[in-house]
């Protein structure tokens, strides 16, 4: 079900959220916190896996030489891990 459309900027345009819904500024039912916090972890366990895979592997650079290595990947998701949590309220420890 959509609710809302919204114009996205040079981040959506990458792939990542970069302008919020107007109902991400409402509060979550206990219920639906839960299940969140749930799929979150499912994220987080998936990422782990995928970089257990990747460890010692070479990684193919983009087309004009660019890209991370595994390292720069794990520390970029980190990063924004830890910044859209903050937002939220929560801590990464």
């Amino acid at each position: 079900m959509i609710r809302e459309r919204l114009e996205g900027n040079a981040t959506t345009d990458f792939g990542a959220p970069g302008v919020a819904p107007s109902n991400d500024a409402g509060p979550l039912g206990e219920a639906e916190q839960a299940r969140l916090e749930t799929v979150l972890k499912a994220c987080w366990r998936a990422f782990d896996q995928a970089m257990e895979k990747a460890r010692g592997k070479t990684l193919r650079t983009g087309p004009r030489g660019g890209g991370r290595q595994l390292q720069g990947i794990v520390e970029h998701v980190l990063g924004a891990d830890v910044s859209y949590t903050g937002q939220v309220g929560w801590k990464i420890p």
